[in-house]
Order: structure tokens, then C-alpha cells, then sequence
């Protein structure tokens, strides 16, 4: 008996149409939509037989995983080529994705989940013939089963939001997302357990095809294909609405804040368990070697043991992490309507310190190794029904299957399309430098696992993003998006947005001339460059303060020209200083040098507010900064030294001829140190950018909030907090910089890694108390500058040592070029955008919100919170250099040596 739903809560289905079968017509739509409607049984088979078939497809994913040795052995591969296998399974299932969401969107789901599995079942069946002569023709067949893979991986989520709604759709939903870690578990079960039954490896690809013509066979006969959005219209098909175009449904989703965030959050979830699927019984395998507990395998068949293990260990913790995620959600929902990205958030940020112990404990006990990578696992199954969740309630049902298509995709090309291969890539990059042994093998593969926890924590930021959006988004479907700062919004008349615009415009000219001045400054005078540059922006600086109101562009072109002419000092001046002083020598200068940087950023707030006060105009800060300038300009000219290149390292001799400059650069994005500093170095400016440009202000509308101040309505606005924090930035900067300085040469005698690992600590403390910033705001104003105090400390300490860093690293013929090109890649992925971005997010948010004070202070803080997740990144990228920067320091000394020729003897 065939029964109707129109209740919220209720099952949606479809009604028999001719001749008795369950499933939409062949005759065009009918004038009046129909009510559509399912037996409730028929919708819980349903659900049971997709829930099955996604058993089997996630055990497709991870089978291979399970004998991973043996196909090593079998096919000769090493540790890169084999983590290529999974990259390429991936890489065409991201592919497809696309393809079959824009089918599953607009054609018979049914049909296309039968291809696929036809397709995954066909290709794995055949890759269990190939000779080991032929490896390429595996790696193909992976990728023919990823192919055939996605199109369920795409649609099957969306047929059961036609079926279900709400709480319903929640616990539907954890049921089927449990399988995706029990198939992943039993994968690796299933390839351990037939390896070992058989003997061969092989087997274990022609038993999944038995299993699979099970499956096509229920789904062809069970499985309904409801109208879409039949949940949402509680029982009226949808058949005859118009489609939108596939453009129209990417910019649409583009757009949908909640399912971005949500998405970038999905590809952190992918990274890491795409690597820690594929590499984990690996790695328990060599840390079991190390420990003595078995001996290596040489030839196939190898051990299993460790497979079976984790994928036990993946079957039981996905059980309960899905049932607990879902269960936690649905609960909490009641209480909080952001509950669902707020315990995603929670518990990715819970699992990474889980799994950082799980790697570093390995090789001292494994039975703690253990432990926390099943907390780890079980933390980040909580998210899978969770996440598939959320994206049902922000996305509108007619573009659900191309949601899903674009979340894979996204997901799996910056995910774990890659992250197995890069795993390998670094275990092998690490491994060809150390003696071969098998500690050292598992400890390579050790430390190219560690990124996978500070990759999981940036998840964790992406849910905490997507909270802040996702009740406006829910909403949308069911209807169916400084100094003298406040002075100069309020004159020219902008926004966060337009405000941020000047320093983002700044940031853009200076990082462009950056390489411009780096080229010139390894090749010609570096006294006359360094004076024409200052000459420049102090001339602009003081015409820019005569600019009317109504010609805001030109203030904006102003700032640009500023920083063409700032590019020059900061390009050039650390090279004149790295030749003049070698070693600790170097450090000590370049840490008084680096201090000027906070320093001056404070005395910029403090001149700016203090003469604006004293004269009641805010542009009498732009015409006294130029005066100084010009003074300075001068006494570079008749004071400073013309340096020879290279002259505190070459002991006495000549360089020999420059090279081009297209050969300088490629050796210095070889330089894997050089990189990666820079790219920490980026994280920095990001977020220096970003809290200089807004602090003032933010701390400004706090006090409005708590009542302490009053809203600026016209100029001159209140300068106290600017005058603050530009005290607090002067003082900050030299205890930083002092302290970074004295701590690494205090760490240099213990180990000679100190330069990036300082940072890095440097860095992670820092994002801690920048956190606590916004939290303390809310409240008590002095909280919140005592965590801009240590949080500014520890963010400073960085400036002089990674100069120093480039020093030791690159040779003196290239640093002009050298500081020019981390100039550039800083402030292109820094400073550049960060004030603007933030301004832009700050808007964004106000414009779906009361327009209030609280909601101005509120706005402003959620956009800055994007800032210590940036800084986190940047702690990472410094632990990578550390990895790297004995030996690229040893290069460049040899280079050195090389380039030296001896000085010309003299006759007596």
C-alpha cells in the first residue's frame, strides 16, 4: 500500500506510474505536478542498498592500500611511484566528477550509478590479469575505477535528500557515510585476508567484481529515482521547473559561503586521510621493524598484519565517529542552529594533535601510536554525515549533484589526489640523503606524515568560517548571501572595503617593483638606487595629502607610487648589510635593522594620531613623514658605504661574472629552503598586513560596544587606541626582535637547525594569542592588548632571523634577487590582499546583519580571525625549511668557494 507524506519530517517517494513500476514517465511533465509518494519500507531499502553499494565502493578505494607491499614487489615500483597509484585513482575520479554531477542533475540517476559501477567493476577485474611488465596498464585500470567511482561517490548522497528530510535525513545520512570508513577498513581487510588465503595478491581484485553484479542487480530493482527536490516539496514533483544552465549553477555555489568554506574543509579531511589510508600500514609495518618486533620483507608476500590491524582499527572507529558525529549534531542542532560546522570544527581541531602524537610516539611505543590514531580516526569520522549535511541544507535541490560533483573535485584535486604522492615524494626526497637503512626509511616516512596535522587544524578553521554563514545560507534555500584611518573613511566616504583597497594597492605596486629593484640593485650602484627610491615616495607621500575628496582613485594611485618607491629600500638595504658582516655578527645586525620594521610601523600610528591631533587636520601626517625622507635620502648618499658584492664572504678574493638573471632564479626556487621560508615569510606578512591595518579600529569599535567610547561620525575621530597599539607595536618589536635574536644564537649551540625552528615555534605560540585577542575584546579591552602584546612579541622574533636565513642559504651575487623575489611572493600572497580581504569579509558580513554598532565590532572580528590559521600555516612552512637548511647552507658555501677567485699576487 502505497502512502503519501506531507509532513516536514516525513519520507518522500515516487508514485507507480504505468503499467505499475515505480519510476518518473515517459510522457511529458503534466499540467498540475503530481503528489509523489513511497512506501516507508521501500525508502529504507533503498537507503539499505545504496548504503551497500558504498560499502563496496569505498573498499574499491583502500583494497589496493591493503597490499601495498606486495604490489611493490610485484611491479618494482619505489615509494613515490607507488603513492602515484592513489593519485591517479584520484585524479580521474576528480575529473569525472563534474561530469556525472552535470548528468545526475539533469538525466536518469539510475542509469548513470549503473554505469559506474559496470565501469569500476570491469577495469578492477581486468587490472588482476596485468603483467608486471606492463605496470603503466595498473596505474591505468586505477584510474578507469576511479572513473566509475565518482559517479556514485556524485549522486547516490543526493537521491537520499529526495528521499528523506531533517532529523531523518541526518541519521540516513550517518548510516551511509559510516560505510565509507568500514569500506575503507575492510579493504584493507579483505586484500590482507585473501593475500594470505591465496598467496596472491591478485585475487583479492576478482573477488570485489562477485560483490559488485550483486549490487547493480538491487540497485536496478530496489532503488527509486525520486523528482528532485521532492523532500523540500513535501511530495510535489519538480519534474517541469526549469533547469538552469551548469554556468549558472557554478556561480551560483560560487557564491554560497557555507558551501565554499565547508568544501575547503572537506579537502583538508581528504589530504590527510587519502594520506594516512594509503601510508598508515606502511608505517606501522617499518615502525614494527624498527622496534625489532619483525623482520623486513624483501619478497612477496609480505607481512599483512598491520593491514588487518588498521583496517580493524578503521572499521570500529569509523562506526562510532559517524554515529557519534551524527547523533551529537542532531542533538545540538536543537540548541545551536550552527551546530554542524561547529563540531566539524571541534573535531578536526581535536585530531590533529591526536595524530602528530601518533607519528612522533611510534618509534618509542607503539601501543601509544596506537591508541591516539584511533582517537585521530575517530575524531575525523565524526564529520563525514556532518558534512554531507550541511551541504544539503545550504544547497537549493536542483543543483545538489553538481554540489557534490564540484565538492569532490575541489576536495579530492587539492586533497588526496595529491597527498599520497606528495607523502612518497617527500619520504623519497628525505630518504636519498640518509643512509639505507630501515630507521631511517621509517623515519622519512615519518616526517613527511607530520604536515598532515597542521593540514587538519586548517580544517578546522574552514568549519569554524562556514558557522559564521550558515544559518543565512539555510535561510536562502528554504525560500528559494588604522592611524587616521576612521579620518580618511570618513572624509572620502568608504568602507572596510575601499579602506583596505589603499593598503592592498600599496602592497601590489611594491611587490611588482620588488624584482625590478632586486635585478638592478645585483648590477648597478645600490647608494644611488636606495636615494632615488626614498627622493620618490617622500615627494608622493606629500602630494598625495593635497588630494580633494571627491578623487578618492587618486589617494588610492598615491599609495601605489609609495610602494613603488619603498620597494627599492627594502630590496636592497638587507644585501648592503649581509656584506658588510658575517655569522653571529650578521645576526646582531640584521636583528637592530629588522627592529626599525615593528618600530616603525608603531611610530607611523603615533606620528599620524599625534600630529592630527595637534593640528586638527589628518593630512599634516602625510606632509611630515617627507621631510625625513628627504634628510635621509641624503645621508645614505654621503654615509653609506658602496660595498663590493659578496665582500664579507669571498676572504680577500674577487667573484667572478654575475649570472643571468633567469638562471638566478631558477636556482632559487631549487632552493627548497629559500621556498619554504618564503612562503612562511608570506604567512607573516599576511597577517601583519592585516592586524596593522585593523587592530586600531577593531579595539575602537569594542569600546564603542562596551560603552566606553563613542561612534565617530565625522573627523577628526579619537586616536587613543592608535597611539596604543603603535606603543605597543615599538616596544614589541624590539623585544622581539632582541628575543628572537638571543634565542637563536643561544639554540645555535645545540642544534644547528635553530634559525627555522625559532620561527616555527615563534610562529605557533603566536597564533595562539592572537586567538585570544578576539575573545578577550568582547570583554575587557586590557585583556585584549595584553594578547596583542605577547602575540605581537612572538610574531616579531621572526623578522632578523629570516633575513638571516636567506643569507646562509643563497650566495652573495643573488641575494638583491633573492630578497626582491621573497619580497614579491610575500606581499603577492600577503600583505597584498590581507587588508582588503579582510575589509571585503568584514562587508560581506554586515550586509546580511543588523546594521549596528555590535554587528560593525562583530563583523570586523570574524573577517580577522582568518589571521591565525594563516600564522599556523606559516609555523609549518618552518618546520619544512628546517628540514632542508643544512644542506642548502652547505650548497651555497661550496658555490661560494667555487665563485671565489684568488686575489692577484703582488711582486716584491
Amino acid at each position: 500500500m502505497s502512502v503519501e507524506f506531507r509532513q516536514p519530517e516525513g519520507l518522500h517517494g515516487q508514485s507507480p506510474g504505468p503499467g505499475g513500476h515505480l519510476g518518473a514517465t515517459d510522457t511529458g511533465p503534466p499540467s498540475m505536478p503530481a503528489p509523489w509518494s513511497l512506501p516507508r519500507w521501500r525508502a529504507y531499502v533503498a537507503a539499505a542498498v545504496l548504503c551497500y553499494i558504498n560499502l563496496l565502493n569505498y573498499m574499491n578505494w583502500f583494497i589496493i592500500a591493503g597490499v601495498l607491499l606486495d604490489v611493490q614487489k610485484f611491479f618494482h615500483i619505489s615509494d613515490s611511484n607507488a603513492g602515484l597509484l592513489q593519485t591517479v585513482f584520484i585524479s580521474f575520479l576528480l575529473l569525472s566528477a563534474p561530469v556525472f554531477g552535470y548528468l545526475g542533475d539533469r538525466h536518469s540517476r539510475k542509469a548513470t550509478l549503473s554505469f559506474g559501477i559496470l565501469l569500476w567493476s570491469g577495469a578492477g577485474l581486468s587490472s588482476s590479469f596485468i603483467s608486471p611488465r606492463y605496470s603503466w596498464l595498473f596505474f591505468l585500470s586505477r584510474g578507469l575505477v576511479g572513473t566509475g567511482t565518482a559517479s556514485y561517490s556524485t549522486i547516490a548522497p543526493t537521491v537520499l535528500g529526495d528521499l528523506f528530510v531533517r532529523d531523518q535525513r541526518t541519521r540516513v545520512l550517518a548510516v551511509f557515510y559510516i560505510f565509507i570508513p568500514v569500506g575503507s577498513g575492510l579493504g584493507y581487510v579483505l586484500g590482507s585476508a585473501v593475500t594470505e588465503l591465496t598467496g596472491n595478491w591478485r585475487w583479492a581484485l576478482r573477488i570485489m567484481p562477485c560483490l559488485e553484479a550483486v549490487a547493480l542487480i538491487l540497485l536496478i530493482m530496489l532503488v527509486p529515482d525520486p523528482p528532485r527536490g521532492a523532500a523540500e516539496k513535501q511530495g510535489v514533483a519538480t519534474m517541469g521547473d526549469p533547469r538552469s544552465s551548469w554556468c549558472e549553477d557554478v556561480r551560483y555555489l560560487w557564491r554560497n559561503w557555507s558551501f565554499v568554506w565547508s568544501t575547503l574543509g572537506v579537502t583538508a579531511m581528504a589530504f590527510v586521510t587519502g594520506a594516512l589510508g594509503f601510508w598508515a600500514p606502511k608505517f606501522l609495518f617499518e615502525a614494527r621493524v624498527v622496534h625489532g618486533l619483525l623482520l623486513p620483507c624483501f619478497r612477496e608476500p609480505c607481512n599483512s598484519q598491520d593491514s588487518l590491524i588498521f583496517g580493524a582499527l578503521t572499521v570500529v572507529t569509523g562506526i562510532i565517529g559517524v554515529i557519534l558525529g551524527a547523533e551529537t549534531s542532531r542533538r545540538y542542532k536543537k540548541v545551536n542552529p550552527q551546530a554542524e560546522p561547529l563540531i566539524c570544527a571541534a573535531s578536526l581541531l581535536a585530531a590533529a594533535p591526536c595524530l602528530y602524537l601518533a607519528l612522533i610516539l611510534a618509534p618509542t611505543t607503539l601501543l601509544a601510536s596506537y591508541v591516539f590514531l584511533a582517537l585521530g580516526e575517530l575524531l575525523l569520522s565524526c564529520n563525514w554525515a556532518v558534512v554531507a549535511d550541511i551541504l544539503l541544507s545550504v544547497v537549493v535541490p536542483r543543483c545538489r549533484g553538481t554540489a557534490e560533483a564540484l565538492q569532490i573535485t575541489v576536495g579530492h584535486i587539492l586533497g588526496d589526489a595529491g597527498s599520497p604522492y606528495l607523502t612518497g615524494l617527500i619520504s623519497s626526497a628525505l630518504r636519498a640523503g640518509r643512509p639505507d637503512t630501515y630507521l631511517q626509511r621509517f623515519l622519512s616516512l615519518q616526517q613527511s606524515f607530520l604536515c598532515c596535522a597542521f593540514v587538519i587544524a586548517l580544517g578546522g578553521g574552514c568549519f569554524l568560517l562556514t558557522a559564521l554563514y550558515l544559518e543565512r545560507d539555510q535561510a536562502q534555500v528554504q525560500q528559494s548571501g588604522t592611524g587616521v584611518l576612521l579620518d580618511i573613511q570618513q572624509h572620502f566616504g568608504v568602507k572596510d572595503r575601499g579602506a583596505g583597497l589603499l593598503q592592498s594597492v600599496f602592497i601590489c605596486s611594491f611587490m611588482v617593483a620588488a624584482p625590478i629593484f632586486g635585478y638592478l640593485g645585483d648590477r648597478f650602484n645600490r647608494k644611488v638606487i636606495l636615494s632615488c627610491g626614498i627622493f620618490f615616495w617622500s615627494a608622493v607621500t606629500f602630494s598625495s595629502s593635497f588630494i580633494p575628496q571627491q578623487h578618492f582613485w587618486l589617494l588610492v594611485l598615491s599609495r601605489g607610487l609609495v610602494g613603488i618607491g619603498e620597494a627599492s629600500y627594502s630590496t636592497i638595504a638587507p644585501t648592503i648589510i649581509g656584506d658588510l658582516f658575517t655569522k653571529n655578527t650578521r645576526t646582531l645586525m640584521l636583528s637592530v635593522f629588522y627592529f626599525a620594521i615593528p618600530l616603525g610601523s608603531g611610530l607611523g600610528y603615533i606620528t599620524g594620531s599625534s600630529v592630527k591631533q595637534a593640528a586638527g587636520d589628518w593630512h599634516w601626517a602625510l606632509r611630515v613623514s617627507p621631510i625625513l625622507g628627504m634628510i635621509t635620502g641624503t645621508l645614505i648618499l654621503v654615509l653609506v658605504p658602496a660595498t663590493k658584492r659578496g665582500h664579507a664572504d669571498q676572504l680577500g678574493g674577487q667573484l667572478k661574472a654575475r649570472t643571468s638573471w633567469l638562471r638566478d632564479m631558477k636556482a632559487l626556487i631549487r632552493n627548497r629552503s629559500y621556498v619554504f621560508s618564503s612562503l612562511a615569510t608570506s604567512a607573516v606578512s599576511f597577517a601583519t598586513g592585516a592586524l596593522g591595518m585593523w587592530i586600531p579600529l577593531y579595539l575602537h569599535r569594542a569600546q564603542v560596544v562596551q560603552k566606553t567610547a563613542e561612534t565617530c561620525s565625522s573627523p577628526p575621530c579619537g586616536a587613543k587606541d592608535s597611539l596604543i597599539f603603535g606603543a605597543i607595536t615599538c616596544f614589541t618589536g624590539f623585544l622581539g626582535v632582541v628575543t628572537g635574536a638571543g634565542a637563536t644564537r643561544w639554540c645555535r649551540l645545540r642544534t644547528q637547525r635553530a634559525d627555522p625552528l625559532v620561527c616555527a615555534v615563534g610562529m605557533l605560540g603566536s597564533a595562539i594569542f592572537i586567538c585570544l585577542i578576539f575573545v578577550a575584546a568582547k570583554s575587557s579591552i586590557v585583556g585584549a592588548y595584553i594578547c596583542i602584546f605577547v602575540g605581537e612579541t612572538l610574531l616579531f622574533s621572526n623578522w632578523a632571523i629570516t633575513a638571516d636565513i636567506l643569507m646562509y642559504v643563497v650566495i652573495p651575487t643573488r641575494r638583491a634577487t633573492a630578497v626582491a623575489l621573497q619580497s614579491f611572493t610575500s606581499h603577492l600572497l600577503g600583505d597584498a590582499g590581507s587588508p582588503y580581504l579582510i575589509g571585503f569579509i568584514s562587508d560581506l558580513i554586515r550586509q546580511s546583519t543588523k546594521d549596528s554598532p555590535l554587528w560593525e565590532f562583530l563583523s570586523l572580528g570574524y573577517a580577522l580571525m582568518l589571521c591565525p590559521f594563516v600564522v599556523v600555516l606559516g609555523g609549518m612552512f618552518f618546520l619544512a625549511t628546517a628540514l632542508f637548511f643544512l644542506s642548502d647552507r652547505a650548497k651555497a658555501e661550496q658555490q661560494v668557494n667555487q665563485l671565489v677567485m684568488p686575489p692577484a699576487s703582488v711582486k716584491v
